[in-house]
């Protein structure tokens, strides 16, 4: 089994690969998420930001593995089935909830840096966060690359989280659970509504990957998107 200490850039590339085919096998992509730029940005400027890179990028992929094998046992045609459905729900509601949390300390880490203190110490940080991304002005991330969350988008944030603290993420972790009542009932009702908001968790997510890749890539991921545009733009 390969052991990465993250100490040099091959190590990184490796590691990023494999961990991209391993994504690709389950019929999803990351690569915009290029660990390799991010080291070449942070590396040895700022290794904490990398490493935060580093696990949000595993986060995102434990949680799309997740969601992919709940689609396929979504029937649950027996009861080791169902218990395991069960189990890798309350799995997803905290990889899909923890996912927020790495996503808004990296937008402070890498925009703001001044304002981290704050963040963390908040009572409630989704709301911080949204305060202090409705009143800062475009930052630089440190490859130079101006940056910018649009209030509307970081306000869309706010109320999803909160859309997720209270359907998901306090029900099942503090709670008696809500999820309990649909996984182990026969409501033909119930199972069409709940697959349809669990995709759009799912869907949800993807819509930050562009920031994050943005401050984790700086230049050439923005030059990478650019050349896409215009590989479109040519086919068209």
């Amino acid at each position: 089994m390969s052991r990465w200490n993250f100490r040099n850039l091959d190590e990184i590339k490796d590691f990023d690969k494999q961990v991209n085919e391993a994504a690709e096998s389950h019929l999803f992509g990351i690569r915009g998420l290029n660990l390799e730029w991010a080291w070449e940005i942070y590396g040895e400027r700022d290794p904490e930001i990398f490493i935060s890179i580093i696990d949000i990028k595993l986060n995102i992929f434990n949680m799309l593995c997740c969601a992919k094998e709940i689609d396929q046992l979504w029937n649950r045609q027996d009861v080791e089935t169902t218990l395991f459905f069960q189990r890798l729900w309350f799995e997803f509601v905290c990889l899909y909830r923890s996912f927020y949390d790495k996503y808004m300390a990296l937008m402070i880490k890498c925009g703001w840096p001044d304002q981290l203190r704050k963040l963390e110490s908040a009572k409630s940080r989704t709301r911080t966060f949204l305060k202090i991304v409705s009143e800062a002005e475009t930052a630089f991330v440190a490859d130079g690359v101006f940056f910018h969350i649009p209030r509307e988008f970081s306000e869309k944030c706010h109320k999803h989280i909160q859309y997720v603290n209270d359907q998901y993420r306090t029900p099942e972790v503090h709670g008696a659970g809500k999820a309990r009542k649909w996984i182990l009932s026969k409501s033909k009702i119930d199972e069409k509504k709940e697959r349809e908001k669990f995709r759009n968790l799912v869907n949800d997510v993807m819509q930050y990957l562009h920031f994050i890749a943005v401050v984790s890539g700086g230049r050439k991921y923005c030059a990478s998107i650019d050349q896409s545009n215009k590989e479109l733009s040519t086919k068209k």
